[in-house]
C-alpha cells in the first residue's frame, strides 16, 4: 500500500504547508488558528479558493464560527465552510456558509474579505461543528 505524503507530515509540518498554499494564492501573513491535525490535513487535501458572490447575512461581530453555527441549523443549501479569509494581506482563521447551487459565500461577520480558502463539512462534520460553536 502506497501511503500519501500527509501520513508522513507532522502537525508542524502541515502547517507550514497550509502557510505556503494560501501564500501561494496571496498575501504576505498567516495567523493559523487552533487547528487540529486533521482540520489542517483536510485543508491541505481538499481545500479550495471560493471565487464566488459574497452575500452578507446580519450577525456577530467577530463570531463567525457561531453565526455560522446558528445560521445552518434548519436553512436549506447552507452549508458550513471552515478554513481562511484574507484580509488586509492577512490570512485569518474563518468560517462562512456557502450555497453550491446558487454559488454564492454567506458572510456573517463585517469584515471585509477579499478571498475565502476551505473546505466544506460533511454532515458528520457540521454536526460536530454546530455542538462545538452554538
Amino acid at each position: 500500500m502506497i501511503k500519501s505524503y500527509n501520513q508522513f507530515l507532522n502537525e508542524s509540518s502541515l502547517k507550514d504547508v497550509l502557510t505556503e498554499k494560501l501564500l501561494s494564492i496571496s498575501g504576505n501573513k498567516v495567523i493559523l488558528g487552533r487547528d487540529t491535525k486533521e482540520e489542517i490535513k483536510r485543508m491541505v487535501d481538499d481545500g479550495k479558493l471560493f471565487n464566488d458572490e459574497v452575500i452578507y447575512l446580519p450577525g456577530k461581530p467577530n463570531r463567525c464560527h457561531a453565526n455560522v453555527a446558528d445560521r445552518s441549523k434548519g436553512t436549506k443549501g447552507f452549508n458550513i465552510v471552515s478554513g481562511y479569509a484574507l484580509s488586509d494581506d492577512i490570512w485569518v482563521c474563518h468560517s462562512w456558509g456557502y450555497n453550491k447551487h446558487k454559488k454564492c459565500i454567506f458572510e456573517t461577520t463585517k469584515n471585509k474579505y477579499t478571498k475565502y480558502y476551505g473546505y466544506e463539512l460533511n454532515k458528520k462534520e457540521t454536526e460536530q461543528f454546530c455542538d462545538e460553536n452554538y
